[in-house]
């Protein structure tokens, strides 16, 4: 009887390990995904003539490409990419990584908090683009301001649902404080928020 109480807790403490050290590894890939994601930035700056860029953007959004694009919908968490070394830096940086849920695909996508991301229907006007009937040109912006993370509707009312655990709001014109894997729904797509601190470059 002893012996087999002791074995429960040896199969019990195992499990926990086996859980800890999974979540630890999911933190890891994807501070490594937004080190890869900051390093692709700064490339592109020293290749582009940065300030008509910054110009250019005032008047022009850019659809954003995902890092990841799964169009198994049942499998949000399949592979990621492996490191081949490590560097280690001075200051930390905040990145968000948003995880687009649709009918038909799972996209990642990852972003500098600084600048605003937008989502709407319009092309050239947002960084994701949800192309449903019921969403506004520019509907939502997420922004990064002081190491928080917010969010806001810039459309009609009624049309952003915050999900945080079982606690539920909608989502209006004015900002709300994200945390780490919130969802936001606009129609029929969810967006995962993952608030990611990484090396900065």
């Amino acid at each position: 009887m002893i012996e087999t109480i002791g074995i429960g807790i040896a199969l019990i403490g195992l499990i926990v390990l086996c859980v800890v050290a999974k979540k630890q590894k999911n933190k890891k890939e994807k501070a490594l995904l937004a080190s890869n994601k900051m390093r692709e930035e700064a490339l592109d700056k020293l290749l582009f003539n940065q300030e008509a860029a910054v110009k250019k953007e005032e008047d022009t959004t850019f659809a954003a490409v995902p890092i990841n694009v799964n169009y198994d919908v049942n499998a949000l968490d399949k592979s990621i990419a492996k490191t081949v070394g490590k560097k280690k830096n001075k200051s930390k940086k905040m990145m968000i990584q948003i995880v687009e849920n649709s009918e038909l695909s799972v996209r990642k996508y990852m972003f500098d908090p600084k600048k605003s991301i937008f989502i709407g229907s319009k092309n050239g006007k947002n960084h994701i683009v949800n192309s449903s009937v019921t969403v506004d040109e520019r509907q939502c912006e997420i922004k990064g301001v002081q190491e928080k993370v917010y969010v806001r509707n810039m459309g009609e009312p009624g049309k952003i649902i915050l999900t945080r655990g079982k606690q539920i709001a909608h989502i209006e014109h004015n900002y709300i404080e994200l945390k780490n894997g919130d969802i936001i729904s606009i129609a029929n797509t969810t967006y995962q928020i993952d608030i990611i601190a990484t090396n900065e470059m």
